[in-house]
């Protein structure tokens, strides 16, 4: 599951929230109205019965509209048609079941067009409830487009029950295009809130990428200290100096471990090297006159010779490494002729067991004298050649060559160690020159015994060894065929100039 940001977690949450806030109170604005539209109705109703009923009792008609009097009839029809109108109409059913509806008066002959339009319909004083004998509360229904509120109220002394029907005017299209701007309105809150949680976000979490920024140069120094921007734990708001004050500490610890760590590295290859040293050198000399040994002595002599030897070659690897975490490995960078330091590298190699098998390779233009002047150490380039040469013989066939080869750019020269060996998977190209790494080629079948030993300390120096000549070192080619390594130095200025104007 793919995790979210916390700047859009709380981005989206905000927005979400804010938006169904708008649409309740959208919603609710919607019930509000018409709520206020029941209760305006219901205030009408009440309004124009009371006014009815003191129109009765002043006129003492109450009592003659339950002998069903014509004359009753005759004044309730005049006072229904005063309190009747375009939006309105008021009807009376009396206590024995007769329906009065409003009639025109000689002093009010417009009346009945202002009301015509109710009586067009023969469906609608129905679903109105025009016999409605009992008190209703206000309600609303919809009719041939229209929407009506209708309500009944009951008069006093028994003079009938009172009905108003009234046209609201909204039609049921014009409610759906009022919840269409609604929806519209909301929408654009929305986008409006999203935008506007986008920037407040920003300054919200301004604390965090202070935070981030401080923690990312955080380092440790050569020394073991942790050297980068303060943090500043104070500073920062109450949620965030937690992780602030849990960095400090663990920043102490991890100086602490680095310190007992660089120590234990040195004194253990100080205490190693001198005694390793010695049973090199002895057991040399013990091979050199040897001739009076059987051959398995013989053979157990050279045995401690070669593993003493290459315990000696880890031991000084081990220390380089610490000298170079600590800052202490002394690296002189200066001018000097790659072509003859890796020519007389490669004659000296050819001394050793296996450098018969070593190939040199370079330009013809390089193979003029001073032709090529690099920047660096020479005798650390040397250390360099050598540990990828013996990499490249210790992965690779006894029978397949190891190439050294040399070329340059404008600013660069390239040096290049290539192997016929089982190359290196692409996921390990960078992880090869981490220490103590060793690459998933180095293992065979399912047996998971290594093609051959190591202790993957070698490339880990070259790397280290070579940034700190300016340069740098990678994986350039690598399939089941072999692999190239190749170390990337410093040209000399003049010498690219001189590079140049020769071009």
């Amino acid at each position: 599951m793919r995790l979210v940001s916390i700047k859009r977690r709380l981005g989206l949450s905000l927005t979400a929230l804010l938006s169904v806030v708008y649409a309740i109170t959208l919603f609710d604005a919607e019930f509000v109205v018409r709520r206020d539209r029941f209760q305006r109705h219901e205030r009408l109703g009440m309004g124009i019965a009371e006014a009815i009923q003191v129109e009765l009792a002043d006129h003492g008609t109450t009592a003659l509209l339950k002998t069903s009097s014509s004359l009753a009839d005759a004044h309730v029809k005049a006072l229904l048609s005063d309190f009747s109108g375009t939006r309105v109409l008021v009807w009376l059913s009396t206590p024995g079941g007769q329906l009065l509806l409003p009639s025109p008066t000689t002093s009010v002959l417009t009346q009945p067009a202002a009301y015509r339009t109710f009586f067009q319909d023969p469906k609608l004083l129905p679903l109105a409830g025009m016999h409605a004998k009992t008190m209703q509360k206000p309600r609303v229904f919809t009719h041939a487009g229209g929407t009506y509120f209708t309500c009944s109220i009951p008069l006093k002394g028994n003079a009938g029950v009172l009905r108003i029907l009234e046209d609201v005017g909204v039609s049921p299209a014009s409610q759906r295009l009022n919840w269409l701007i609604l929806l519209g309105v909301w929408l654009v809150l929305v986008v409006i809130t999203a935008a506007v949680a986008r920037i407040l976000l920003y300054f919200v979490l301004v604390p965090i990428r202070r935070l981030e920024k401080a923690l990312d140069t955080v380092s440790l120094s050569p020394t073991g200290s942790v050297d980068g921007l303060r943090i500043p734990a104070a500073e920062l708001p109450e949620e965030l100096q937690g992780i602030a004050y849990a960095y400090m500490r663990l920043s102490k610890r991890l100086e602490e471990a680095w310190s007992r760590q660089s120590l234990f590295i040195k004194a253990i290859s100080h205490e190693l090297l001198t005694p390793v040293t010695l049973i090199t050198v002895s057991s040399r000399r013990l091979l050199r006159k040897s001739s009076g040994l059987n051959a398995s002595d013989h053979e157990l002599l050279a045995t401690v010779y070669d593993e003493s030897s290459r315990i000696s070659h880890l031991v000084r690897n081990l220390l380089d490494l610490a000298r170079g975490d600590a800052g202490s490995l002394v690296i002189e960078n200066t001018p000097f002729d790659a072509v003859q330091v890796i020519r007389e590298l490669v004659d000296d190699a050819a001394l050793l067991e296996w450098g018969h098998r070593v190939n040199f390779q370079s330009d013809p233009i390089l193979k003029l004298p001073g032709e090529l002047m690099a920047i660096g150490d020479p005798e650390r380039v040397r250390q360099c050649v050598l540990n990828l040469m013996e990499n490249a013989v210790k992965y690779s066939d006894a029978s397949t060559p190891v190439i050294v080869s040399l070329q340059a750019t404008q600013h660069e020269i390239l040096i290049s160690v290539k192997d016929y060996g089982p190359g290196i998977p692409k996921q390990d190209w960078d992880n090869i020159f981490l220490a103590f790494y060793r690459s998933t080629s180095n293992l065979s079948g399912k047996s998971g015994k290594p093609v051959a030993s190591g202790s993957g300390i070698g490339l880990a120096i070259v790397k280290m060894m070579v940034e700190q000549m300016g340069g740098s070192v990678s994986v350039v080619e690598s399939d089941t065929t072999g692999a190239s390594i190749q170390i990337r130095l410093k040209r000399q200025l003049s010498a690219v100039k001189q590079f140049s104007s020769a071009s």
